[in-house]
């Protein structure tokens, strides 16, 4: 298996290249973050505009987070442990917006 191949015909490095092409150019690019939380990344790039800390105000409909499929086996993981007894964190994430959405 030639795992440089395999890596750059991934779901999630097509995108991401995708993402670089299209935002070679820009004056500016809005990021859901804030100074105090990566202020020395944001420095970084030119023309970063951190809006957030921004959060869905649609809870009621599920939408998919990820390039992977999902698997809830965690689920069952958690259930042997007493509610409030397991931290989750997390290190961040990523989401496909489609158009309508990119435009709201």
């Amino acid at each position: 298996m030639n795992l440089r191949n395999s890596a750059v015909n991934s779901p999630l490095f097509q995108h991401l290249h995708k993402c670089v092409e299209t935002i070679k150019g820009v004056d500016h690019i809005v990021c859901n973050s804030f100074p105090k939380l990566e202020s020395p990344f944001l420095e970084l790039i030119s023309g970063v505009v951190p809006i957030g800390p921004l959060v869905s105000a649609n809870h009621s409909k599920h939408q998919p987070s990820s390039f992977w499929q999902e698997d809830w086996s965690c689920l069952d993981w958690l259930d042997q442990w007493p509610a409030g007894s397991v931290i989750y964190v997390s290190l961040g994430s990523m989401t496909i917006l489609n158009q309508r959405k990119l435009k709201s």
